[in-house]
């Protein structure tokens, strides 16, 4: 005959002992350093919009506004012509305005041979 086996459950025994978690040590040299290269980064970026700021209105003040333009040394395009095409490509203030384009603006013109532009400030 078959025998009939037994099972027979015991409970598994518990660790009484708890775990403890490691906290890691935090450097404090680190944290401030860190904080401070932070700080100063934060401090560069702010003056650097501030100067660029500052430029913004300073170019941008009425005292810097292009009023006059002269026009010498023409003698087969007349001035209010050269007047006129450079007042309808201007952008920008005194300032702002690049010398560079206007003259290679005026000297696409056929009866331009050579044209400087100066900048005189205020």
């Amino acid at each position: 005959m078959a025998e009939k086996i037994k099972q027979v459950v015991v409970p598994r025994k518990r660790n009484t002992q708890a775990k403890k978690l490691e906290i890691p040590k935090i450097d404090w040299d680190k944290v401030r350093f860190y904080g401070r290269m932070t700080m100063l980064v934060g401090m560069a970026i702010g003056c650097l919009v501030a100067v660029v700021f500052l430029y913004n209105q300073v170019a941008s003040l009425p005292a810097f506004q292009l009023h006059n333009i002269e026009v010498s040394g023409n003698s087969r395009i007349s001035s209010a012509e050269v007047e006129k095409a450079i007042k309808q490509n201007l952008s920008g203030t005194l300032i702002t305005t690049s010398l560079k384009s206007l003259q290679e603006q005026l000297q696409s013109f056929v009866w331009i041979k050579r044209a400087q532009v100066t900048r005189i400030l205020p």
